[in-house]
């Protein structure tokens, strides 16, 4: 899990350049097929950076700063919201009762989303470069 953790920021840079890619092809191209593929990718990333910010979390190496603390709230939020509604999927009497609920969570995860995928890169960035500077210090 360490080399993992060590190309965490390219990892998810290339993450991120490949779902671009994928958008603008999506949008040249017209096909249903790359819709699907730019959701996957965006929920790939979404796995791989709540992955890694769970390990750091939890880990005694990295500081557990203000913005590790919100990313871990706000991310936690979209995944429970994410499991809730594969819930009214196979329940689907209680997600026509709670139906209001499933598009708040819908309209929110696409304000959050990006926001999120921003916060994780800044505190990749920050986390690397603590290392780095401790690595020099040392």
């Amino acid at each position: 899990m360490k080399t993992f953790v060590k190309y965490e920021s390219n990892i998810q840079l290339i993450l991120i350049l490949l779902l671009i890619s994928t958008i603008i092809v999506a949008v040249i191209s017209r096909t249903d097929f790359f819709g699907v593929v730019c959701i996957a990718g965006f929920f790939l990333i979404a796995l791989v950076q709540y992955t890694f910010n769970i390990t750091k979390y939890v880990s005694p190496e990295y500081v557990n700063t203000d913005a590790r603390k919100v990313y871990m709230f706000l991310s936690t939020y979209v995944v429970s919201g994410c499991l809730i509604c594969i819930i009214f999927i196979f329940f689907p009497d209680i997600g026509l009762k709670l139906e209001n609920l499933s598009e708040l969570l819908c309209l929110s995860w696409m304000i959050l989303s990006p926001l999120l995928i921003v916060i994780s890169l800044i505190i990749s960035v920050s986390d690397f470069n603590l290392k780095k500077q401790n690595h020099e210090n040392a």
